[in-house]
């Protein structure tokens, strides 16, 4: 059986690509740092072997935050055991 011209060109752009490692430089020049954002929260659904749907979640929870007034430069947002360290006092 005979390919077709876009199995070939589909198995040439498969061949094409290169996967950059995450500490790399290159990886860091290579995209936005909403983009990091999006492959690290990927990163770590993927770790924890969660749905990578939750990133969409937590995502929408940020957004909210944010639009409630949240700021995520401020130095009161600290690590979840900091947070429940403070709650169970």
């Amino acid at each position: 059986m005979k390919s077709s011209s876009t199995e070939n060109s589909c198995d040439q752009s498969i061949a094409s690509v290169k996967v950059l490692p995450i500490e790399g430089n290159l990886f860091n020049q290579a995209f936005t740092p909403e983009e990091h954002f999006m492959i690290n929260l990927c990163n770590v659904c993927e770790e924890a072997n969660a749905p990578l749907d939750l990133v969409d979640k937590i995502v929408d929870v940020i957004r909210d935050a944010q639009n409630n007034g949240l700021n995520m430069e401020s130095n009161i947002v600290h690590s979840r055991d900091h947070f429940l360290k403070h709650l169970n006092k």
